[in-house]
């Protein structure tokens, strides 16, 4: 982060003032002192097959789209998804400063994990609960803008680390439409949410996870996430970020519970579209069209 400082990289300097103001925190005090921080390394010995998920008669949970707030202010009821590398806490370090960089630079203590954790493999993730937020901020990549101090906080927030594929270029984004890759998905999200953190049936505060620079698709990633909490009975809480991407995902959704679907039929139908997908067609915005057209009376 130093080596950068004098490499036209603004958001270095936000980043360093955030963790500078840590230990300034910390010499004065104004941190709660109460609150141990825990980190739990989840594994899915036995990932689900797609005949498995298929199999789901678990209802679809309830599914709530917020296009103002961010995953940090769903409070300490939720669990907080981190759209992590797979070497957690991704380019903090570095010139990274998308969701994760930032995640841990506000909340200083998640840097610990950068030391403790190894690379995290396809069916595993990792909870973080008790860091605390100890700085504030705006903006987001290059626009980053330390901002002065957090509020200290009684509450405890639970955190859990999931990776997403890696997408690069045109064809390369093809490859998330394969049954390979939507099962990985499906299975990391379901690791990350299968646990009692921060208590059973707790709500996910999530987004467009993997959908930045990963090149992953947002209609097709919300559905996947839906279908993994579902399956641990978790509702959803969806942060889009005001992506024009996200656009038509609080009808199709509420369209969707109100059709009573189950975990296995939404599958199934995500499935079915992904199988339809030829090389030359450009799926990103035609999945919630293909599920309306589908489930319409």
């Amino acid at each position: 982060i130093f080596i950068t400082l004098n490499q036209k990289c603004p958001q270095n300097v936000a980043k360093l003032c955030m963790i500078m103001n840590y230990f300034e925190r910390c010499r004065l005090k104004m941190y709660n002192a109460s609150q141990p921080l825990i980190i739990n390394r989840l594994h899915n010995i036995s990932p689900y097959t797609a005949s498995k998920w298929a199999s789901i008669t678990s209802p679809l949970s309830e599914f709530t789209v917020d296009e103002n707030g961010s995953i940090n202010d769903a409070g300490p009821e939720s669990l907080h998804a981190d759209f992590a590398n797979r070497w957690i806490g991704g380019g903090v370090l570095k010139r990274g400063s998308v969701q994760e960089e930032i995640m841990f630079s506000i909340c200083t203590e998640l840097l610990t994990t950068i030391h403790i954790c190894d690379m995290m493999n396809d069916n595993e993730a990792i909870v973080i609960t008790g860091a605390e937020d100890f700085s504030l901020h705006k903006g987001y990549s290059r626009d980053l803008k330390f901002i002065g101090n957090a509020p200290t906080s009684q509450n405890v927030v639970s955190r859990v680390a999931m990776d997403a594929t890696r997408f690069r270029g045109d064809k390369d984004h093809m490859r998330q439409y394969s049954e390979a890759v939507i099962l990985r998905e499906l299975n990391k999200a379901h690791v990350a949410f299968n646990h009692e953190y921060p208590a059973p049936g707790a709500p996910v505060a999530t987004g467009n996870w993997g959908c930045g620079a990963f090149g992953g698709h947002i209609q097709l990633k919300s559905m996947l996430q839906w279908i993994a909490a579902s399956a641990c009975s978790r509702p959803v809480t969806y942060f889009t970020f005001k992506d024009p991407n996200c656009s038509g995902m609080e009808e199709t959704t509420r369209f969707l519970k109100e059709k009573n679907l189950t975990v296995g039929r939404l599958f199934e139908e995500v499935r079915l579209f992904a199988a339809q997908i030829e090389p030359q067609d450009k799926p990103k915005d035609e999945l919630f069209q293909h599920l309306w057209a589908t489930f319409k009376d």
